[in-house]
């Protein structure tokens, strides 16, 4: 094996953007692993049809949750050797560094500058290895805050696709996602989502929505499905109403689908990934969710003149990148 691909395992979008890159670097011939959390590689291996990859089950337990409480701590003890590799790309995760002095890091943001409540000993030990390091980090241009500039050697790259072909369609419907991510969880505005779409405020507006599994429950109205995340769900949307993860964004940008975003305000990322989509006229922050409904009723979530003319290759780029290390 030549590269390692270690993934954070807060949610898909970390085991995604790896596996674009695991994908790339095999279409050069190079030999690569990822250690990723099984489920995760299985479900995107599925919507996307691609082939298994060569991959280890490894949970690096770096969820919110464990960011905050500590148990997050020294994972990169506990995976396999990695003495083997001739490059080790660690997705979020600086804490590599501690064993592997030349790891490449990925990702658009680093925890410890995005989330406000992370542990107090995993914020130092962070700040003490990209200080000591100052590692190689592989960002999606699109979404690089400036601090990542000063605590690392940062390459801009694309963002992240599996190159789908989209023949994006001038079709009349007008279907909805309605998605806030494995590891979102503003309540509040679920239950208030929940209330409306069962009174038909917000069915009535489109011909299908498409909600997270989680939120799915069976007396919705006819017109709700469970969300499949499929090229052609993407593909059929009009609008979506999100928490801004990049990996959702790149997907609904990629299929120029109206965002609506909301999110947690304790979440650095969130708010940066957000901004970024307003600032580029791509989609808007709901900030007080008690307008979505006027918002839908006036068509006012529909952006005027956007401009997706955006970088997807991202995996490519980066394959240079870690090419320029063997």
């Amino acid at each position: 094996m030549s590269v390692a691909l270690i993934a954070c395992s807060n949610g898909y979008g970390h085991t995604r953007r790896l596996l674009s890159i695991y994908f790339a670097l095999q279409n050069k011939g190079i030999k690569a692993k990822l250690f990723a959390k099984k489920k995760y590689v299985n479900k995107i291996v599925k919507l996307y049809s691609l082939s298994s990859p060569n991959y280890l089950d490894f949970d690096s337990n770096t969820n919110i949750e464990n960011l905050i409480n500590g148990k997050a701590l020294d994972w990169e003890y506990k995976i396999p050797s990695l003495k083997k590799y001739k490059v080790v790309v660690s997705d979020n995760l600086p804490d590599i560094l501690s064993i592997r002095e030349d790891a490449i890091l990925s990702g658009s943001f680093l925890w410890h500058s995005s989330l406000k409540k992370i542990n107090s000993k995993l914020k130092s030990k962070h700040e003490f290895l990209l200080s000591n390091k100052k590692p190689i980090m592989i960002s999606s241009q699109l979404f690089t805050p400036k601090y990542l500039l000063k605590q690392t050697d940062l390459r801009k790259v694309g963002l992240y696709s599996f190159n789908k072909t989209i023949n994006k369609k001038n079709n009349q419907k007008k279907n909805l996602l309605i998605s806030f991510g494995s590891n979102g969880n503003p309540k509040k505005f679920e239950r208030f989502l929940n209330k409306k779409i069962k009174n038909n405020e917000i069915t009535d507006f489109f011909d299908k929505i498409w909600i997270e599994p989680s939120l799915y429950s069976n007396n919705l109205p006819k017109n709700c499905f469970k969300a499949s995340y499929s090229k052609e769900m993407y593909n059929a949307l009009n609008a979506a109403i999100i928490r801004p993860g990049i990996g959702t964004i790149s997907e609904l940008l990629e299929n120029k689908v109206n965002i609506i975003m909301y999110f947690e305000k304790n979440n650095l990322e969130m708010q940066e990934n957000a901004n970024t989509i307003k600032k580029l006229n791509l989609g808007i922050i709901l900030s007080n969710y008690e307008h979505l409904i006027k918002l839908i009723n006036s068509n006012n979530y529909i952006i005027k003149n956007p401009n997706f003319n955006i970088n997807f290759n991202g995996a490519k780029e980066a394959v240079n990148i870690i090419m320029s290390k063997l």
